[in-house]
């Protein structure tokens, strides 16, 4: 369940409570599982920013009530969707203002640190409600400032802390994995961390040609928990 296709994968509710949408002009598959927006071009990975703030705006403008949450993922990051909607149901409200994932700093001119959520971006209903109008300005602003270039991640973080106010917050603990590579040499029979197995939320990298093993996997995991006991 890995989002995928230029600007990345978007998710929000129905059927189980979570749909995954791939986005993207190009991209191939079913009419029902790709968001094709008018006047989205790829224009390369220097101008992503653009393409993903066009994404959360319209997500904004014409879903704000149909979901609780919206994420949006890198094409290469692997999403345990159910693990992460019991995780926003669990500890988080999405009436409140909140922007997660798995979190960087970066150094502002001002000498700042500012966090940052990397390879996944989750917001609350009520963050992308506000944030409308403040996506208008910074779509404007990068376009006027750096011709549309940026660094999406960051700027994402930019704009919700300087006109909201709105940090990037954790959503879960980070566990530090080997690499493909190292994990191939060291004989690693899964791909998913021990640590943490059916309860992992993301996972970055991941190849194109291990997303299908990684949740034949997790399902596995998943079908192997043992029932919780009531009484």
């Amino acid at each position: 369940d890995g989002g995928g296709g230029g600007a990345g994968g978007a998710g929000g509710g129905s059927g189980d409570g979570v749909e995954v949408l791939l986005v993207g002009r190009e991209t191939e598959g079913p009419d029902d599982k790709v968001l094709r927006l008018r006047g989205d071009v790829d224009l390369g990975f220097l101008f992503n920013t653009v393409r993903a703030f066009y994404l959360w705006r319209y997500l904004a403008k014409h879903h704000i009530d149909d979901c609780q949450w919206f994420a949006k993922v890198d094409a290469d990051t692997f999403v345990n969707k159910e693990a992460l909607k019991e995780r926003l149901q669990r500890y988080f409200n999405p009436a409140e203002l909140h922007y997660l994932g798995s979190i960087k700093t970066t150094l502002l001119g001002s000498g700042r640190k500012l966090p940052f959520t990397v390879n996944a971006a989750v917001l609350s209903r009520e963050v992308l409600r506000q944030a409308g109008p403040w996506l208008e300005v910074c779509i404007d602003d990068l376009a006027r400032r750096k011709l549309g270039r940026g660094a999406e991640d960051i700027d994402l973080a930019y704009c919700l802390d300087f006109h909201g106010s709105v940090v990037a917050g954790k959503i879960g603990a980070t566990h530090e994995m080997m690499s493909r590579g190292m994990s191939k040499v060291g004989g690693a029979k899964t791909m998913l961390p021990a640590a943490s197995g059916a309860c992992t939320l993301l996972q970055h990298p991941v190849h194109s040609e291990d997303m299908l093993k990684m949740h034949a996997e997790l399902e596995g995991l998943v079908e192997a928990r043992p029932a919780p006991a009531f009484g």
